[in-house]
């Protein structure tokens, strides 16, 4: 109905549901030499390979053990697993906010770079680690951002970061037993 309407519409589709293949039907209006709306055409194109290339990697993401976040061109949140969010108390799906910056403005984190400067300078090509301390509960998290590259060209960034607080303890600990 949207390329009745005039405009051009995709939907994805599967046969049936004992089938693993799957569809997308790019439908556009077609209009006579006058520009009268005269039917709509559909092209069918078998997106079987995409559409499972995108559920391995949906399954990649919430199978790894780190937090993960990916970040857009322009700094905002695209999407983040669920041990980001409860490494960073986000709630789950909350892409309203670009997280660096929020990270920045929260007083319970010190962390040993600014991280809104961070994610600047990995939207220009450089991967940066950083440390962040949670005041309020204790914890150190390791963050790694790295940029995601196109063509020779910065798409975005992705992000990992993984709950360091144990290590640190034992170092601690290791470094006062070889202090005495």
């Amino acid at each position: 109905t949207a390329a009745l309407n005039g405009s051009i519409g995709t939907t994805p589709f599967s046969l049936n549901d004992t089938t693993s293949q799957y569809y997308a039907a790019i439908c556009s209006p077609y209009r006579d030499k006058q520009g009268n709306l005269v039917g709509a055409l559909m092209n069918i194109r078998d997106i079987t390979m995409l559409y499972l290339e995108k559920e391995k990697l949906q399954a990649i993401k919430d199978g790894i053990s780190d937090g993960l976040i990916i970040i857009g061109a322009d700094g905002s949140t695209v999407e983040f697993n669920e041990e980001w969010s409860r490494l960073f108390g986000l709630q789950p799906g909350d892409y309203s906010h670009p997280f660096f910056r929020q990270l920045s403005a929260q007083p319970n984190y010190n962390c040993d770079h600014d991280p809104e400067g961070v994610i600047d300078e990995v939207l220009q090509g450089k991967r940066i680690t950083f440390y962040a301390h949670d005041q309020e509960n204790g914890r150190h998290i390791q963050v790694t951002a790295s940029p995601v590259m196109l063509t020779e060209k910065v798409s975005g960034a992705v992000a990992t970061a993984r709950d360091i607080t144990s290590l640190i303890e034992k170092t601690v600990e290791a470094n006062e037993m070889a202090a005495k």
